[in-house]
């Protein structure tokens, strides 16, 4: 496949596999028109290049090479990159022209995404999208709404005499404020369904710190969006953020009460239809706060006054390891030397909870979401605005090529296009399985002969291993529950 590598982004054309030129420095007259040849193959106009962005040498025709003496290639200081024809193109224009041009033209494609508007601010085009959906569903939309920040480049940049890096809400800014001020956080609203498989976001903001954002702006953005979502049909039953101070005091601000022990209020009244939608801190984020507390305490107590202590998780560990086997359980020495991996969600739920109810409310989606943004710059951990702008962007028309609007979706895989079940049907009708077809099945009558001798031996071994005296109480009293499971399984699979 042929791909140009721009930025450590892939598109559609170019090769990867051979050489790749970096961008003329400023002061070179090509360098304008290697931009303008980026920004027209991948149809943002706003898109500039890093100090590390890369093309293809694919890109550029022979006479504008030389190698040198020592062997090694070299464009010229006039080299210009040129569109290289790409076979998923010609495809494309073969069926549009064979079926009378029922396809749109690619030009006609790249206009409608083009008019997509991923300005900071509320985005119209994913409420539209919400609209569609809740009219054309037999059951009411229901979401969580979540945000979060996400660090981004401290740049102010210039593009067609717009000044862009600044602080910038949307069509919230309040004119004059911080209008010089460089943005340093992108906060980003996102909705997750909690009756279907759907998430999108709805809004990003270039902003200061986490302390520069004050609750009283956070508090009129998220009056904002649920206004938004209210006239396009979406139920937001709950809030998900997590526990720094502003969210807090935001919280407050729409009619919370969390400062008051004897009397808290976990719930507001949503400012459309005055009905409670709940805040949730974010479920990973305090199940890790309690792992490090417990483990730091190293005793907690529960609602009955009970103790509660660490060392019995060392000492349950302890004995695991010895047995070399597990009270069904996931403990393992990682889970109580976490300080390596303190991060890891995984570590901790899988210590102190039993399933994962809460997927649908916690900030995992938008976590995935930003870890997208990342890699759109090469997993760019400080992406710029216009970096952050082309993505989120994509993401939108990605989300909006992929999304149902049908009230009943029928996924794809109801249609049995030679997957793994078919080749079952294939080799049935083949030649040499209706010639060789009764050798195989003896061949495999005696192979399974042969495996439950040897399975009938092998549980011979490991009862006497169980009936020798070493063996001790907490491995038979495991291999036991493990063995009522097992026969469980079995009893209903054969009825």
């Amino acid at each position: 496949m042929r791909r140009l590598k721009v930025d450590d982004d892939s598109f559609t054309i170019g090769s990867t596999l051979n050489k790749a030129e970096m961008f003329p420095r400023p002061d070179r007259e090509t360098r304008e028109a290697w931009i303008k040849f980026v920004q027209k193959n991948r149809n943002e106009e706003t898109w500039l290049p890093s100090d590390h962005t890369l093309i293809c040498s694919d890109h550029f025709k022979n006479e504008d090479k030389y190698i040198t003496k020592t062997g090694r290639q070299y464009l010229k200081k006039c080299a210009v990159p040129y569109a290289v024809s790409d076979s998923k193109s010609a495809a494309y224009k073969y069926i549009r022209e064979t079926y009378n041009k029922a396809l749109p033209h690619p030009r006609t494609i790249c206009r409608w995404y083009s008019k997509v508007d991923a300005e900071p601010g509320f985005t119209e085009e994913a409420f539209k999208v919400l609209k569609k959906k809740s009219q054309l569903n037999e059951k009411p939309v229901l979401c969580s709404l979540i945000f979060d920040e996400m660090a981004i480049r401290s740049q102010k940049l210039f593009n067609k005499e717009r000044k862009l890096g600044t602080v910038n809400f949307g069509a919230d800014s309040i004119e004059g404020e911080d209008e010089d001020t460089t943005a340093t956080q992108a906060l980003v609203f996102m909705l997750v369904s909690i009756n279907d498989s759907c998430k999108l976001p709805v809004n990003y903001s270039q902003s200061l710190p986490i302390a520069g954002i004050n609750a009283e702006r956070k508090a009129n953005l998220i009056k904002i969006c649920l206004h938004k979502c209210h006239e396009v049909g979406v139920t937001v039953a709950n809030l998900t953020f997590d526990g720094c101070a502003t969210n807090l005091k935001a919280a407050e601000i729409l009619g919370c009460q969390l400062t008051n022990l004897n009397n808290i209020k976990t719930h507001f009244p949503h400012p459309s239809t005055s009905e409670k939608v709940c805040i949730f801190l974010d479920p990973c984020h305090v199940i890790k706060l309690i792992r490090n507390t417990f483990e730091r305490k190293r005793v907690i107590f529960d609602g009955n006054n009970g103790q509660i202590r660490w060392q019995l998780l060392i000492n349950l560990n302890k004995l695991q390891q010895s047995e070399g086997l597990r009270f069904a359980n996931k403990l393992t020495p990682r889970h109580i030397s976490f300080r390596n991996q303190i991060m890891k969600v995984k570590l901790a739920t899988q210590l102190l909870i039993y399933s994962l109810w809460f997927i649908r409310i916690n900030q995992d989606h938008l976590e995935l979401f930003f870890g997208l943004i990342r890699k759109h710059g090469g997993y760019n951990n400080n992406p710029n605005v216009l970096q952050l702008r082309a993505a989120h962007k994509k993401t939108l028309n990605h989300l909006e090529l992929r999304s149902s609007f049908s009230g009943n979706c029928i996924p794809l895989d109801n249609f049995s296009i030679l997957n793994s079940s078919s080749v079952n049907v294939i080799n049935s009708t083949s030649s040499l399985n209706r010639q060789d077809g009764e050798s195989y099945e003896v061949l495999e009558l005696t192979r399974a002969l042969e495996s439950d001798i040897e399975t009938e031996k092998n549980c011979e071994i490991f009862a006497n291993m169980l009936n020798n005296e070493n063996t001790t109480e907490a491995s038979q009293l495991i291999v036991g529950y493990i063995s009522e499971y097992v026969s469980r399984y079995l009893i209903k699979s054969l009825k």
